[in-house]
C-alpha cells in the first residue's frame, strides 16, 4: 500500500516529521496510530488498491492540479510497499524540469506517473488479447528496454522474451538506413510475436522488421509502442498497441537517448526551443 502526501506552502518542516513517522510505522499525514486527526499541512492519497494506512481516517484523494496533463503527481503503479511521498517536493526537486545532454537542452515533457498510467492501460488491453497465446515479446534494443521491463512485468500469463537490436538514428535525425545488429535465435513458426518498441516516428525501422518476421513463419506479428508520432509517420502498417501520440519533437529519457546519453531518466524530456 502506498500513501501520497501533499505539502502545503510553508509546511516543509512539519512534512518532514510526517515522513519520519510514516517510515517508522507511526502517524502519517492522515493521522495513523493514536492521533487520527488530519493535520492541516498534509492530505493523504491512497494508492490504486484504496487501502488505508494505519487506520487513517478523513483522507481525500489528491486531484491533478497541473495544467499540463503529461506532468502530474508521482504514480506508484500496482506495486506493494510502504512509502509516504510528498508530491509537491517530488515534483519540484526529484523531477528535473530541465536537463542538458551533450550540447542541447531539454525540458520536462511526460512525467513518470503519466508513463506508468499509460503502461497500465496498455497492459490491460494486451492481457485480454494475448493471455491464451503464449506470445513471444520481441524487445527492440536499446531504446525499449525500460518500457519493455515495465510492460512485461504486468503480464500475468505465460510468455517469452527475446531481443533484437536495430537502429535508425544518428544524433537527433532519423536516417533511412536500418542496421540489424542482433538476430533472433528463437523459432517463430506458428508463434504470436509482439514487437515492443519505445517510439514509432517515420516507421522505417518497423517497415523493414515486420516482413522479416513474417518470412520466419510467425502466425501473427503485433506491434506495441509506448509513443507514436503521427505527423512523422510515413508508412501504412498497423500499430496494434499505442500508449501515447505525441508531436514530432526530439525526445530523450525513459530509455530514449541522444547519442548514448539520457536513457536513465524516469521521465521523458523534449528538446527545448531556443528563443
Amino acid at each position: 500500500m502506498v500513501v501520497f502526501c501533499r505539502v502545503e506552502p510553508g509546511a516543509c518542516a512539519a512534512a518532514a516529521g510526517e515522513v519520519a513517522a510514516c517510515a517508522a510505522g507511526g502517524r502519517c499525514g492522515a493521522g495513523g496510530g493514536g492521533d487520527r486527526r488530519k493535520p492541516p499541512h498534509a492530505v493523504a492519497e491512497h494508492g490504486p488498491q484504496q487501502h488505508s494506512y494505519n487506520g487513517a481516517r478523513g483522507c481525500r484523494p489528491l486531484r491533478n492540479e497541473t495544467p499540463n496533463d503529461n506532468i502530474d503527481m508521482p504514480y506508484a503503479g500496482n506495486y506493494p510497499g510502504n512509502k509516504c511521498i510528498f508530491a509537491d517536493i517530488y515534483n519540484r526537486f526529484a523531477m528535473k524540469k530541465r536537463i542538458k545532454v551533450h550540447d542541447k537542452e531539454f525540458e520536462i515533457f511526460i512525467s513518470s506517473r503519466k508513463i506508468q498510467k499509460t503502461i497500465d492501460k496498455m497492459a490491460d488491453v494486451m492481457k485480454r488479447e494475448l493471455k491464451d497465446k503464449n506470445p513471444l515479446f520481441l524487445v527492440v534494443l536499446n531504446g525499449a528496454f525500460i518500457f519493455a521491463a515495465d510492460l512485461i512485468r504486468r503480464m500475468d500469463f505465460d510468455c517469452e522474451v527475446s531481443f533484437v537490436k536495430l537502429s535508425s538514428y544518428v544524433g537527433t535525425q532519423t536516417t533511412s538506413t536500418v542496421r540489424e545488429l542482433i538476430g533472433l535465435d528463437e523459432v517463430l513458426t506458428g508463434r504470436t510475436v509482439v514487437i515492443v518498441e519505445d517510439i514509432i516516428d517515420t516507421g522505417i525501422t518497423m517497415a523493414n522488421t515486420i516482413p522479416k518476421l513474417k518470412k520466419l513463419q510467425a502466425a501473427d506479428v503485433k506491434l506495441a509502442a509506448l509513443l507514436f508520432k503521427p505527423d512523422a509517420f510515413q508508412m501504412d502498417y498497423k500499430i496494434d498497441y499505442v500508449g501515447m501520440e505525441i508531436p514530432n519533437d526530439f525526445i530523450v529519457g525513459y530509455g530514449l537517448d541522444y547519442d548514448g546519453l539520457a536513457r536513465n531518466y524516469a521521465e521523458i524530456y523534449k528538446i527545448r526551443e531556443q528563443g
